[in-house]
């Protein structure tokens, strides 16, 4: 896997132009994320266009983001429906819906093609797409056509339902019953461990200093490149154990702060996002309660009292 990159190639009429163009390799480990058995025993397909099925996949212990490279999707290949089809849309959605439903469409509607086989699986290669993924995420399977023109999606139901499986009807989103067993989608993803990581501050941080510390991980002896709303603010140097750090001026308002480490001649894809909001303005404050030169014969007393924010 690698990084894409781009180049300007000027052109001669008449005569060939060659550029060679470095893409610089994503350095990491890859995985399959599956939660079906490999065997089919049933099919589902719908009978309305835009219509489907996700599965919900979770990154490996200890992986918050990675890249998703890739989806498997298990056709039937038999005569269900007739005469059938093979095109669908492949769709990837985030986990922020309600109670962890699909929320963010954050790749597609990706135009695909299916094997319809007993035994072989479609894989969709969605490497050049630049699909970065947090946490769960959902690889959906939507019918681009009307029953009968289209595919068959299988499931495992001879094992127990992971409870990962969904249904998108009408618009709306909601978990399958465990009888329909697992939908055959499995998610292909890479870790890169060569993009940085900022640990400090958390994000969607409040302070009202016009600086702050950025830490964070990286791989051991790397320039860093930080961030602010799009715009390089600063360049350190990871230490031996990977650590980074660095000052950064705030702007009033929010400061959206990522990362890129060194890759070869090129930079890496950004950590993650950390936005930090300046809020420098000191509050309107004022006291209700007790009232100025009131007089008390005892040794504590209850302040009241309101504030606003200064506009």
């Amino acid at each position: 896997m690698h990084y894409p990159n781009t180049a300007e190639v000027t052109v001669v009429g008449n005569e060939e132009s060659v550029q060679n163009i470095v893409l610089p390799p994503i350095v990491g480990t890859s995985e399959t994320i599956t939660y079906d058995d490999g065997t089919a025993e049933a099919l589902n397909y719908m009978y309305s266009a835009g219509n489907g099925w996700a599965v919900k996949m979770s990154l490996a212990d200890g992986k918050n983001r990675a890249v998703l490279t890739g989806g498997y999707y298990k056709f039937d290949g038999g005569d269900r429906p007739d005469p059938g089809g093979t095109e669908f849309l492949v769709e990837v959605y985030d986990s922020t819906g309600p109670n962890g439903l699909p929320g963010e469409k954050i790749a597609g509607p990706l135009e695909a093609e299916a094997i319809r086989s007993e035994t072989d699986w479609t894989f969709i290669d969605l490497s050049g797409e630049e699909i970065i993924v947090e946490g769960d995420f959902y690889l959906a399977y939507i019918q681009k056509d009307e029953y009968p023109y289209t595919p068959a999606i299988n499931r495992d139901t001879s094992s127990e339902s992971s409870g990962r499986n969904y249904s998108y009807i009408d618009g709306e989103w909601k978990q399958t019953s465990t009888s329909d067993g697992n939908y055959m989608i499995r998610a292909e993803v890479a870790y890169d461990e060569a993009v940085p990581e900022i640990t400090s501050p958390l994000n969607n941080s409040y302070t009202a200093e016009n600086t702050i510390t950025v830490e964070g991980q990286a791989n051991p002896n790397k320039e860093i490149y930080l961030y602010k709303n799009g715009s390089e603010v600063a360049v350190v140097s990871s230490s031996e154990d990977g650590d980074f750090s660095a000052e950064i001026s705030l702007t009033e308002g929010s400061n959206t702060i990522t990362a890129k480490a060194a890759q070869g001649e090129s930079l890496t894809r950004p950590s993650n996002q950390v936005e930090v909001i300046l809020d420098s303005a000191p509050p309107i404050v004022s006291i209700n309660s007790p009232q100025d030169g009131e007089e008390f014969n005892k040794t504590s007393v209850t302040v009241q009292g309101k504030w606003r924010k200064k506009i």
